[in-house]
C-alpha cells in the first residue's frame, strides 16, 4: 500500500482530508492507495485531496488521468511516498484503503515533482 504527502512523517496518523469530490463525508483515517499515480501526486500537492480523476477500462489500463491544483503554490518541490502493508487498512471507501489506527511506514521515499509523469493542470497561476 501506498501514501504520499509533502510532509515528512515518522508515523502516519489518522486525519480528516480535505476532499474537494467528497465534502464532508472523510473519516478520519490514513488513506492509502495500491495506485502509485495519486500517490505520487499527494506526495507533491500541498491541500489537493481529490485533485486527480483517475479512470481504468476493464483490463486495469488508465483511460483517463488527470491531475490539477488550483494554484500554482499548491505544488511543492518534492514530497514523500510511504510504503506499507497491505494489512495496515481496515476499511476501504471509494477506492481508497482506510486506517483508522496510526502506521508506521516499511520505507519513506524523497518523490521530486520533476520525476512526476503526468501534466499538472493549474487552475489559477
Amino acid at each position: 500500500m501506498l501514501h504520499g504527502s509533502p510532509f515528512l512523517f515518522r508515523i502516519l496518523e489518522p486525519r480528516r482530508p480535505v476532499d474537494i469530490a467528497r465534502p464532508g463525508r472523510c473519516p478520519s483515517a490514513v488513506y492509502l492507495t495500491d495506485d502509485p499515480a495519486p500517490a505520487m501526486y499527494s506526495a507533491i500537492a500541498i491541500g489537493e485531496r481529490g485533485g486527480y480523476s483517475v479512470w481504468r477500462d476493464a483490463t486495469g489500463s488508465y483511460t483517463t488521468l488527470e491531475f490539477y491544483v488550483r494554484r500554482a503554490c499548491n505544488l511543492a518541490e518534492h514530497g514523500y511516498i510511504y510504503l506499507l502493508s497491505r494489512f495496515a487498512a481496515q476499511d476501504r471507501m471509494d477506492g481508497d484503503y482506510l486506517s483508522y489506527r496510526p502506521v508506521v511506514p516499511i520505507v519513506r521515499l524523497l518523490f521530486p515533482r520533476s520525476d512526476f509523469p503526468h501534466l499538472i493542470r493549474v487552475a489559477e497561476p
